[in-house]
């Protein structure tokens, strides 16, 4: 008796599994769009900052990722751009140890990390709920508030 109990439960642990997974699997689809076919915010900010560069594809999220995100831009050189829904970006990111262009972010922000890391360059940033956390070209990774103040060094 206990064999068949045993049996039953762990079968239902795993028909639960499986059909949680495929779940997930719906919930997160995405297509294939075209740079007009980004809001208009999103294409200015991709032609001024990263104008030249190839677009290797555009994702649009249905519906978006947890973290907002909704369109996904990858470029040909491995740089990628997230934004939300209205086309505002939340994470701009650059492969390996490259630098990313800085005219968006905060003055502040690139002013901390040209005075107290003048070696160093902004590799990656992204919105947070309360602030940035900014990935320096070392993999250096630094917090600041809303207003681009320095907050800490994230470990």
């Amino acid at each position: 008796m206990k064999r068949i109990i045993l049996g039953t439960s762990l079968f239902s642990v795993f028909a639960f599994a499986t059909v949680s997974c495929s779940n997930d699997d719906d919930t997160n689809s995405f297509h294939l769009i075209e740079l007009n076919n980004l809001p208009t915010e999103a294409q200015k900010f991709v032609d001024r900052y990263f104008s030249g560069v190839e677009i290797e594809k555009i994702e649009k999220h249905s519906p978006a990722k947890v973290d907002g995100t909704m369109y996904e831009v990858d470029f040909i050189n491995r740089d990628e751009v997230d934004f939300d829904q209205n086309g505002t970006w939340l994470k701009v990111e650059a492969e390996g140890n490259r630098p990313i262009p800085t005219g968006f972010i905060l003055p502040s922000i690139v002013f901390y990390v040209k005075t107290n890391y003048p070696s160093l360059e902004i590799n990656q940033i992204e919105k947070k709920y309360d602030g940035f956390e900014v990935e320096l070209t070392n993999d250096l990774d630094l917090v600041f508030n809303s207003n681009g103040e320095f907050i800490r060094v994230k470990l």
